[in-house]
C-alpha cells in the first residue's frame, strides 16, 4: 500500500506478454483523459486490443481525452455517483482483473496512497468465483450505464463473450477465497453481513478517507435523516474484543485537525473506538485515497474465529454500503477470506504498512469536522447524451440520449475551436430519442496531410420551436474504426492501404500505438509537396494487392478454423468483414482502382457468406446470429455495399458486378434463415 506505485501499469505489462488482448474494460469515478493519453494509452496499445472501452461519471471529467483510440462513454443509469475502480483485462486463454480504490487520474495512478489487487485466471486455474461474479456484473447490471445499441455497449458485450470464454476453459474450484460483490440489486452491507459467518467481532479496522457526516460529501451524497453506516454497524454487530482493547480502529486522513471524520457522531462510541491519524512522514507523504476493511470474528460457543478484508471502491458511508443505484452510489468490492490466525489482524495491519503510516490520538479535542461543500449531483431525469459515434465513412454522426426534453424540438452539435463553441450540425427530432446528423467537414485534413477529427467531444444542445436552448449536455466522441486512429488522428489510410490493413489483421499483426505515433512524427516532419500514392496501375504494385488479401483472409480463415464455436472469433471477423466492405464501397482517395474496390468487395463477401454458413452449422453460435447481426449491423453493409455496385458506370463491369450480387444475395438470405430461425 505504501511502496507500490506503478502497479496499475506493472500489472497490465506484465499481463500474457507476447499475446494481443481481445477486451480492455476500465470503470472509474474521475477521469483524467489527457494524463491518461501520456501515461498509460501508448503502453497499452503496444499491442493489438480488439475492443477497449472506459465508463466514468460524468461529473467527475478532469480532462477530456484527446483520443478516440478507445470507446469512452459516461454511465447513463447511475444518476448519483459512479464509483466503481475496475481495470479488466482479456486475452485468448486468460483474464486480468485489477480492483482497487484508485481513479483513472495521475494522482489515482502515481500521486495517492492507493490501495488495489491483481487477480489472473488461466486455464490452469485462478480464482473463478470471483471472475464468474464479474462476468455476471458486466454482462448484466452495468450493460444499464450504457445506451444499449450503441458503441460502447457493444464493447461491453464484446468484452463478457471473451471472458465467457476464457471461463469455458477453466477447471470447476471449489475455492471461493474471493468474492465479487457489486451494489446494483442489495445494498454492499446486507451482502456482507450476509457473508460473515457470525455477527460476533473480535476486532474491527476502517481504512477510508471519507466518512458519514449528515451533509453532502465530496464521492458520497446521502440523503437527509439517514442513520447512518456508524450506527448501523454498532446495531448489526456484537463486539466481544481482548479484555482491554477497544474493538473498532478508524485509519483516517486529517491536515492540521481538521477531517471529514464525524467526530461529534462518534463520541457516543468513544469507548468503543480508537483513532489512528494519517501521518505526515517525510518520506511518505501522499494523500490517503485507499479503502479498507479488516473484521476478525471472536470465538465462541458452537462458533469459529475467522478473518475477512473488503477492499475496492466504497468508502465507509451510508452512500456506498446502505444505497444502491440509481438513487445511491454504484460501488464494487471484493470480500477475501483470511488465515484466521493468533494476531493475525495485527499482521494484515503491518503488511499494508498501517503502523508506519498512522499514529494513535490522544487527544479528540484536537480534530475537528470539516464539510466540505460541493455542487450536487444533475436530477434523475436531467438531460444527457448517451452515445455519439461517428462513422468515419459515410460522415455521419449518431446521438443517442435520455432524460428530459419537454418543448424541445431540434437539436444542433457544437464544438470547441479556439476556445469557442461553434454549431457544426442541427436536425430536426421526434418522440424517439435518437438522431442522425450528417457532418461531412468533421474530418479535416493538415497540411501534414494528416486527416483528423475537429473535436473528440461534442456538446449537443436542444433548442425548443423559439430557438431557445432547453437542455443541454458535453458527451465523447467515438467512433466505429478505432484502430484506424491515433489520438485524434486517422492514420488507418494514411499508413497503410486496406488491402495491407486485411494482410495485418490477417496475420494478427496490426501497428501499434507507438508506431503510429512514430509514423505521425515522421509525416509532420517530411516534405508537404510531396503528394498521395495513386491509383493501383503497375503489375507489381497489383501483385502485392493480390498477394495481401490472400495472405489476410487465409489467417482470418485459419482463425475461425481454429475457434469454429468461439462467439467472440466470430463477432470480430464479422464486424471487420464489415468495416472494410464499407470501406471499399465508400472510399474515395484514389488509393484503389474501381476495379480493385469490385474485386475486394466480391472477396469480402464471400468470405464472410463462409462465416455465416460456419455459424449456421454451430447450434451454439446459430441461435446468436442474428443478435451479432444486428449489433453489427450486417444488413446495413450490405445496402451500402449493394448501392455502391448498382452504381457502377462502366458496362464492361457488369458480369462482375451481377456476380457479386449473386454473392450479396446468397450472405443477405443466410440473415433471413437465421433471423426466421
Amino acid at each position: 500500500m505504501a511502496r507500490e506505485r506503478l502497479f496499475f501499469r506493472e500489472a497490465i505489462g506484465n499481463f500474457a506478454p507476447g499475446q494481443s488482448l481481445r477486451a480492455a474494460l476500465f470503470l472509474t469515478y474521475s477521469f483524467d483523459g489527457k494524463w491518461i493519453e501520456e501515461g498509460l494509452v501508448p503502453g497499452l496499445f503496444d499491442r493489438s486490443v480488439a475492443t477497449a472501452l472506459v465508463i466514468r461519471d460524468a461529473n467527475r471529467i478532469l480532462k477530456e481525452a484527446p483520443t478516440v483510440r478507445y470507446h469512452r462513454a459516461n454511465a447513463g443509469f447511475s444518476t448519483r455517483v459512479f464509483h466503481p475502480k475496475l481495470g479488466l483485462f482479456v486475452a485468448e486463454d486468460r483474464a486480468l482483473a485489477l480492483i482497487g480504490s484508485a481513479n483513472l487520474t495521475r494522482g489515482g495512478l502515481e500521486r495517492n496512497l492507493e490501495l488495489g489487487s491483481a487477480f489472473e485466471l488461466t486455464r490452469e486455474g485462478g480464482p473463478r468465483a470471483l471472475f464468474d461474479g464479474i462476468l455476471a456484473y458486466i454482462d448484466g447490471p452495468l450493460l444499464n450505464e450504457l445506451e444499449m445499441r450503441g458503441r460502447a455497449a457493444a464493447s461491453l458485450r464484446d468484452t463478457a463473450v471473451a471472458l465467457r470464454e476464457v471461463l469455458a476453459g477453466v477447471p470447476p474450484a471449489a475455492d471461493t477465497a474471493h468474492r465479487f460483490f457489486h451494489n446494483y440489486e442489495r445494498p454492499l452491507w446486507e451482502q456482507l453481513l450476509e457473508a460473515l459467518p457470525h455477527r460476533h467481532i473480535r476486532r474491527f479496522s476502517i481504512v477510508s478517507p471519507f466518512f458519514e457526516p449528515n451533509t453532502v460529501e465530496p464521492e458520497d451524497p446521502i440523503s437527509e435523516g439517514d442513520a447512518g453506516l456508524f450506527e448501523r454497524t454498532f446495531a448489526d454487530l456484537t463486539f466481544e474484543p481482548p479484555s482491554g482493547e477497544k474493538p473498532f480502529s478508524i485509519f483516517f486522513q486529517q491536515s492540521e485537525g481538521n477531517t471529514l471524520l464525524p467526530i461529534d457522531k462518534l463520541a457516543r462510541w468513544k469507548d468503543k473506538i480508537i483513532l489512528f491519524q494519517r501521518l505526515a512522514t517525510g518520506d511518505e507523504s501522499r494523500p490517503l485515497h485507499g479503502k479498507f476493511l479488516l473484521i476478525e470474528g471472536a470465538q465462541g460457543k458452537n462458533r469459529d474465529p475467522y478473518l475477512v478484508a473488503i477492499h475496492g471502491s466504497p468508502n465507509y458511508t451510508s452512500a456506498a454500503f446502505l444505497s444502491r443505484p440509481p438513487d445511491g452510489n454504484a460501488e464494487i468490492a471484493v470480500m477475501t477470506t483470511l488465515p484466521a490466525k493468533r494476531d493475525a489482524s495485527a499482521r494484515i495491519q503491518a503488511i499494508l504498512n498501517l503502523p508506519e503510516l498512522f499514529g494513535p490520538v490522544q487527544d479528540w479535542s484536537t480534530l475537528a469536522h470539516l464539510a466540505e461543500d460541493r455542487p450536487p449531483p444533475l436530477a434523475p431525469d436531467a438531460f444527457r447524451v448517451t452515445d455519439a459515434t461517428f462513422s468515419v465513412h459515410d460522415g455521419k454522426l449518431k446521438l443517442s440520449w435520455d432524460g428530459t426534453t419537454a418543448g424541445a424540438v431540434s437539436a444542433r452539435v457544437l464544438v470547441e475551436i479556439n476556445g469557442a463553441w461553434v454549431v457544426i450540425a442541427s436536425g430536426a427530432i421526434g418522440e424517439e430519442k435518437h438522431l442522425v446528423l450528417a457532418v461531412p467537414n468533421f474530418i479535416e485534413m493538415d497540411h501534414h496531410k494528416l486527416a483528423s477529427l475537429k473535436a473528440t467531444s461534442v456538446r449537443v444542445e436542444l433548442v425548443n420551436a423559439q430557438d431557445a436552448v432547453v437542455a443541454s449536455a458535453v458527451a465523447p466522441v467515438n467512433v466505429d474504426c478505432p484502430e484506424q486512429f491515433c489520438g485524434p488522428v486517422f492514420v488507418g489510410s494514411a499508413i497503410s492501404t486496406l488491402d495491407e490493413q486485411i494482410a495485418l489483421a490477417g496475420c494478427g499483426a496490426p501497428l501499434t500505438y507507438r508506431q503510429q505515433l512514430e509514423f505521425i512524427e515522421r509525416q509532420r516532419s517530411r516534405d508537404t509537396n510531396l503528394g498521395r500514392p495513386g491509383v493501383l496501375t503497375h503489375q507489381a504494385d497489383l501483385d502485392r494487392f493480390f498477394r495481401n488479401l490472400r495472405s489476410g483472409f487465409r489467417g482470418m480463415r485459419a482463425r475461425i478454423s481454429a475457434y469454429p464455436n468461439s462467439e467472440f472469433t466470430v463477432r470480430r471477423t464479422l464486424k471487420e468483414f464489415a468495416h472494410w466492405c464499407q470501406d471499399a464501397a465508400k472510399r474515395e482517395d484514389g488509393s484503389l482502382s474501381t476495379e480493385c474496390r469490385m474485386f475486394l468487395l466480391d472477396r469480402l463477401l464471400r468470405e464472410m457468406r463462409d462465416v455465416l454458413e460456419t455459424c449456421r452449422q454451430s447450434k451454439a453460435l446459430g441461435l446468436k446470429l442474428t443478435a451479432m447481426a444486428h449489433e453489427l449491423q450486417l444488413t446495413e453493409t450490405l445496402a451500402c455495399a449493394s448501392e455502391w455496385l448498382c452504381a457502377l458506370p462502366d458496362p464492361q463491369l457488369q458480369p462482375y458486378v451481377e456476380g457479386t450480387m449473386q454473392v450479396l444475395a446468397k450472405v443477405s438470405n443466410l440473415l433471413e434463415d437465421a433471423e426466421a430461425a
